[in-house]
């Protein structure tokens, strides 16, 4: 192999890995403190007062659940098991392969037994003109919006192939607009409580987002883009490509979403603190918990206080317990730890530290 065969085979990977290699180079440098910055920020954030590291609420883990599944799902729909099956590739052929070729190759791959949908894809191509060592339109067609396009629309032509587009552009954006409704019911108050609606925003702009890039990528796209590659592994599927970055788009939008809403309802990231009326509800339930326990140590004491046998019983507890309590302290070496605690204590810093106290409550009176 000389130089030049070696560059024409190889050229794509090697522009591939020089393109990397750039982008780590001219992004990393700014990307490696800011992620070191945003991981210390993590680790450090149960160190405040307000930020006490808790577990999700029980809104937040059932919405983790279903990011998780849904996430999930996109991810399994990337499969080939799941994707819309694609003659050309199940059959090895190339799209400029004579069509009469391509449906022997398909009648033998299928035992004869062709779906409804390829008999209709072939019908379209035998009518359809061969052009000379070129691909035919509906087989452009079929790489670049899929078989349900160019099979379903009723009213695309070859004369006008703007329509398959026309007709493709709707089923992209339903698909969003699903993800963009889920994202929405997911981040809203109602189901996923402040933790959640505190990302709403940012989520509804990620999935627009997503949907204006496929959107924009899809309608500049020429569908005519593989009529020049002769070779199968050469022609670009954008349709089955579309299909499994948007499913993984979608994933990746789901993951990091999760992962906010968990980093920010435990209080590991961005701690909020409580609001003025949250603070004095939260005083006010405790007062009233403080209250009625009170309320429920005064019922005792009092049932106590007049039942003469289990006043007694009292008595003699706490008589018992004092004694107890002067045994320990007589015991000699509670009296030698208790001495050598005392003798290590500074006096003098501590009376300092009262008196300062004293003052400072005094200081308005």
């Amino acid at each position: 192999m000389d130089f030049f065969e070696f560059m024409d085979e190889y050229a794509p990977e090697l522009t591939t890995a020089s393109s990397t290699i750039s982008f780590v180079l001219f992004a990393g440098p700014w990307l490696l403190p800011r992620g070191l910055a945003f991981y210390r920020s993590i680790r450090s954030a149960g160190q405040g007062p307000n930020s006490n590291v808790r577990p999700p609420p029980p809104r937040v883990q059932r919405c983790l659940s279903l990011l998780f599944g849904f996430a999930l799902v996109c991810l399994v729909l990337t499969l080939p098991y799941f994707s819309t099956p694609n003659i050309f590739k199940a059959t090895g052929s190339r799209l400029g392969l004579p069509t009469k070729l391509l449906t022997s190759r398909l009648h033998a791959l299928r035992e004869g037994k062709l779906a409804p949908s390829e008999q209709l894809f072939l019908e379209k191509l035998e009518q359809e003109p061969q052009k000379w060592e070129a691909p035919k339109d509906h087989a452009l067609l079929y790489a670049a919006y899929g078989p349900d396009v160019v099979l379903q629309c009723p009213f695309c032509s070859i004369e006008q192939p703007k329509s398959y587009l026309y007709y493709a552009l709707p089923a992209i954006l339903g698909w969003h607009i699903l993800h963009i409704f889920l994202l929405g019911a997911i981040t809203s108050t109602f189901i996923s409580g402040k933790e959640g609606a505190r990302w709403r925003t940012h989520a509804t702009i990620a999935g627009v987002a997503l949907a204006v890039i496929e959107f924009y990528k899809t309608y500049t796209y020429s569908w005519e883009a593989n009529a020049l590659r002769r070779q199968l592994e050469d022609v670009d599927w954008f349709y089955w490509n579309m299909r499994m970055y948007r499913q993984l788009a979608f994933a990746a939008i789901d993951g990091v979403l999760g992962w906010f809403m968990w980093l920010t309802s435990t209080n590991r990231w961005l701690v909020e603190p409580a609001s003025i009326t949250e603070q004095l509800n939260e005083a006010t339930q405790t007062l009233a918990d403080s209250f009625a326990q009170i309320n429920i140590v005064s019922s005792l004491r009092n049932a106590i206080v007049r039942d003469n046998e289990l006043r007694a019983k009292q008595d003699e507890y706490w008589l018992a317990n004092a004694q107890e309590t002067r045994n320990i302290e007589s015991e000699r070496e509670v009296i030698d730890a208790r001495n050598i605690a005392i003798s290590r204590m500074d006096i003098n810093r501590l009376k300092t530290t009262y008196d300062n106290i004293l003052e400072h409550w005094f200081a308005s009176l």
